[in-house]
C-alpha cells in the first residue's frame, strides 16, 4: 500500500511548461492533492486554475495511480518544496521546483573617487560575474546572505567596491545557471573627486588658554559615507578623541574632534583627513598658560594701510597690556584697551 512520489528535482526559466509527477502502487480511494511548503504558517494546497494550473490523475492497467501537477507558464513565484497527499497520507520525498526569472536592472550612480560603496548582485551557488565594460572587474569583496526563498544555494552578494575618478564606466553583474541567465545588475558610474575637509573654528581658536576644552568640527561634502581620521604633527590621533556621523540628508561627512582640559603638550597641527590621507585640511592650535603669555604676531601690509593687532587676556580684573614694536615707539593713544567680561581668550 506504500506510495511514492517521484524525486526530481526542476530547474526551468520563467515561462516554461513545467510538470511535476506524483505515483502511488495502488489504485487510491481519494484523489492526489498537491501543496507547497510555507515557511512560518501553513503548507499552500495548490488547485487546478483555468488557463494556468491543471490538476490530473490516472489510474493504469496495473492499478498504479499516477497524479500530474502542471503549471502552463510557471513563474518565478511557483518557486518551493512541492509534495502530495493521497489517503491524507504526504509523499515520502518533497520535490524542490526553482523558476528563473531573468531580472535586468540598469541604474545611473555617481560616486567619489576612493570611497567604498555596494552594489547588488543576486547569484546561484557561486556562478556570478562582474565586469567593467565588457572586460572581467576583480576589485572587490563582497558580503552574502541567503534569499527569503531558501533552496539552498541562492545568495545575494553585496559587492564592496572603491573606484579612482580613471575607472568611471559601465559595471555589470550577471548570474547565470546552466543556460538560464539569472540576472543582469548594470551600473553606469560616474567617478567625481572629493572636496576638501573644512575645519570650524570655535571660541577661543585656534589660541587655547590651559585647562579648557578644545573643539575643532571637521565636515566634508560627500555621495556616500567617508572614513575621516584625524592627525596631529603628522601622527593619527587616538579616535576615541573623535567621533564620525554621516548626514545623509545634507550629504556631509562630519567628525568632531574633542580634547578636554587640554596641556600645553596638545599644541600643533591639527588635521582632519580621508583614510587615504587625501582631502586634508588643517589648523595650527596654541596652548598658553595664561600666567606667562606673550603673544608675537608678524603682518605683511601695504605702505600707508592701517594695521591692527589684537591681544587678549584672561583675566577678572583690570590687567597691565604692555605693546612693543621692534623699531616703532608706542604710546597709550596707538591702542585701546577695553574690558571683556570672560575669562575665555578671544
Amino acid at each position: 500500500k506504500q506510495w511514492y512520489q517521484r524525486r526530481v528535482a526542476i530547474t526551468a526559466g520563467a515561462g516554461s511548461k513545467i510538470s511535476l509527477v506524483c505515483i502511488a502502487n495502488k489504485k487510491l480511494s481519494s484523489a492526489i492533492s498537491w501543496w507547497v511548503e510555507v515557511e512560518g504558517s501553513e503548507d499552500k494546497q495548490i488547485l487546478a486554475v483555468s488557463n494556468s494550473i491543471t490538476v490530473e490523475e490516472e489510474v493504469n492497467s496495473d492499478r498504479v495511480t499516477e497524479g500530474t501537477l502542471t503549471y502552463l507558464s510557471a513563474r518565478e513565484e511557483h518557486s518551493g518544496r512541492y509534495y502530495c497527499k493521497g489517503e491524507e497520507k504526504r509523499s515520502t520525498n518533497d520535490m524542490p521546483l526553482m523558476i528563473i526569472a531573468t531580472k535586468d536592472q540598469e541604474e545611473s550612480l555617481t560616486v567619489n573617487d576612493g570611497v567604498f560603496f555596494t552594489l547588488n548582485c543576486w547569484s546561484y551557488k557561486e556562478d556570478f560575474e562582474f565586469t567593467k565594460d565588457g572586460s572581467v572587474f576583480s576589485a572587490y569583496t563582497f558580503e552574502k546572505t541567503y534569499s527569503a526563498v531558501d533552496l539552498g544555494h541562492w545568495e545575494k552578494k553585496l559587492l564592496k567596491v572603491k573606484l579612482t575618478d580613471q575607472q568611471d564606466g559601465k559595471f555589470e553583474c550577471v548570474s547565470m545557471f546552466d543556460t538560464f541567465k539569472v540576472s543582469s545588475f548594470i551600473y553606469n558610474i560616474d567617478v567625481v573627486p572629493l572636496g576638501d575637509t573644512v575645519l570650524t573654528p570655535t571660541e577661543g581658536y585656534p589660541m587655547i588658554p590651559l585647562g579648557t576644552d578644545l573643539t575643532i568640527t571637521c565636515n566634508l561634502v560627500a555621495i556616500a559615507e567617508v572614513n575621516l581620521i584625524w592627525m596631529k604633527d603628522d601622527k593619527e590621533v587616538n579616535d576615541r578623541y573623535y567621533e564620525n556621523e554621516y548626514e545623509e540628508d545634507i550629504s556631509t561627512q562630519t567628525s568632531v574632534l574633542i580634547l578636554e582640559n587640554v596641556i600645553v603638550a596638545e599644541s600643533g597641527s591639527y588635521s582632519c583627513m580621508t583614510v587615504d590621507q587625501g582631502s586634508a585640511s588643517s589648523v595650527d592650535v596654541k596652548i598658553f598658560d595664561p600666567k606667562d603669555f606673550t603673544y608675537i604676531e608678524t603682518k605683511f601690509e601695504v605702505v600707508s594701510t592701517e594695521v591692527e593687532f589684537v591681544c587678549y587676556g584672561v583675566s577678572g580684573e583690570d590687567i597691565t597690556v604692555t605693546w612693543a614694536g621692534e623699531t616703532v615707539e608706542l604710546t597709550d593713544d596707538d591702542y585701546e584697551k577695553k574690558k571683556v567680561p570672560t575669562a575665555t581668550l578671544r
